[in-house]
């Protein structure tokens, strides 16, 4: 029996995963040394400065390419994280079957709702994620334009410092609950890694993920027919 294939991920969401990984990971020890140094009393090293400053511009560039460039797929993101349901609250109730399966419980059949393009939890994670990037690069801008090179920082220069912290150890909180339930999902996470081939099965969209099968793909299926039936019209009145 042949399997049917969809794509899960587009060639522009794996760019923004890797190019976003790389950032942050960047961001991450770059800031702890410039807090540290910071902290103790002493000045951040050129060499930390210089890759925070890099990375952020790289990260203000994937936000600003993603939201700009491919607009429609990011108003559809964010469509499909803020939007709520009874089966957004569904999976909040029972917690998407996470504790039995972290105690090898076996979940009754229907015991978890069915879900969109991204389960509630995704959603939130995504949703605080959003948020914290742009925060991340608004305070960041900031903080790179209002530093004084005599180190007397302002009331507003350390409100700003406390944003941006703040921001990003949110940020960590949630990557280090997604990152594991990503890699769990091991069908999705080879999807994501095959650059350019993000496909899974559709027998496994439809059982993770049914509200996304049948609200999006079944209209991207009608809308395909649609331009066939179109290009045989024209090509019978030529």
């Amino acid at each position: 029996m042949q399997t049917t294939f969809i794509r899960r991920f587009t060639t522009s969401d794996q760019l923004t995963h890797f190019l976003n990984a790389i950032a942050w990971i960047a961001l991450g020890f770059s800031g702890i040394a410039i807090g540290s140094a910071l902290r103790a009393g002493g000045e951040p090293s050129h060499a930390a400065l210089g890759a925070h400053f890099f990375a952020g511009a790289v990260l203000s560039a994937i936000l600003l390419v993603y939201t700009v460039g491919a607009k429609a797929r990011f108003k559809r993101m964010l469509h499909e994280i803020f939007r709520r349901d009874r089966h957004f609250f569904a999976w909040l109730r029972c917690l998407g079957g996470y504790p039995q399966k972290l105690f090898g419980r076996k979940l009754a059949p229907g015991a978890v709702p069915p879900q969109g393009r991204y389960n509630a939890g995704q959603r939130i994670a995504y949703a605080v994620l959003v948020f914290a990037n742009f925060t991340l690069v608004a305070t960041g801008l900031a903080l790179f334009f209002s530093h004084s090179p005599a180190g007397d920082a302002s009331a507003a220069y350390e409100v700003l410092r406390f944003l941006h912290s703040s921001a990003f150890a949110l940020s960590v909180v949630i990557l280090i609950a997604h990152i594991p339930m990503g890699v769990a999902s091991a069908v999705s996470l080879r999807a994501l890694l095959r650059f350019g081939k993000g496909f899974i099965p559709e027998a496994r969209a439809r059982k993770t993920a049914p509200l996304w099968v049948a609200e999006d793909l079944e209209v991207e299926r009608i809308n395909a027919e649609l331009k066939i039936l179109h290009e045989r019209s024209i090509g019978v009145q030529k």
